[in-house]
Order: structure tokens, then sequence, then C-alpha cells
């Protein structure tokens, strides 16, 4: 199972992947959402991690996560952007926000705490003594 990045900025997206990989993590990655929804019905994915801002004229960040968390219920997100105010929209739909720009090991931090929110989630559901 992989980190699947969604970015249309090339360098940012090469970035990404590159830090994520540094850090262990396997990783896919996307240029427009339409890509990111073939990747996400072949491949299994463990985290998304999109822009908000997609540039390729379709859809944006957040009709992305609807339709791939339909498809993966309970999928970890982290959003980015560069446009502040995107911040509190995301954190309000339950996901992790990443400022644009930012280091690379914040973006790191910021995929580590979704995937334990969501293996937190997990062990809250399974109950104790069940596994």
């Amino acid at each position: 199972m992989g980190v699947l990045v969604v970015e249309d900025n090339a360098a940012v997206r090469l970035l990404s992947v590159r830090t994520l990989q540094a850090a262990g993590y396997a990783v896919l990655q996307a240029a427009s959402a339409e890509e990111a929804l073939q990747l996400s019905k072949t491949c299994a994915i463990s985290l998304l991690l999109t822009d908000i801002h997609l540039g390729d004229g379709g859809m944006d960040g957040f009709a992305l996560v609807d339709l791939i968390t339909r498809e993966h219920p309970g999928l970890p997100v982290v959003m980015m952007s560069g446009q502040s105010h995107n911040g509190p929209l995301a954190v309000e739909k339950g996901l992790v926000f990443l400022a644009k720009p930012f280091l690379p090991s914040s973006m790191v931090e910021c995929v580590r705490s979704a995937l334990r929110g969501f293996d937190d989630r997990n062990e809250a559901a399974r109950g104790p003594g069940n596994i």
C-alpha cells in the first residue's frame, strides 16, 4: 500500500514523492484528479495527499477526496494549499491540512499524524480485547 500524491505542479509533486520515499513510504503519484481516480481504483492506497487547487481545470482536491473516500471509506487524507483560508475548511471536514510552502519534515509529520489518527480510529472501533 502506498501514499497517493496528487499535485499538478511537477516540482512540488517531485519534492513530495522524494521526501516520502526517503521517509520509507511507498508512493504513487498523479498530476491530475482524473489520474488519481484511476490509480485509486487499481492500486492499494494507505493515504491520500492532495493539493486543493488542481490546475487541470477539472475537479478540485475536495471533490477528489469525496470520490476516493467513497471507494475507500476512512482513508486518511492530507490536503495541501498555498491559500491559508482553505485550512479551516479542510480541518472542518476532518482532514489534515498542510500549508504551502512547507518544510519536507512538516509534510512527513502531517502524513504520520494522519496515519496515526487512522490507526487510533481503527483501534477504538475494534474495542478492548478485539484484534
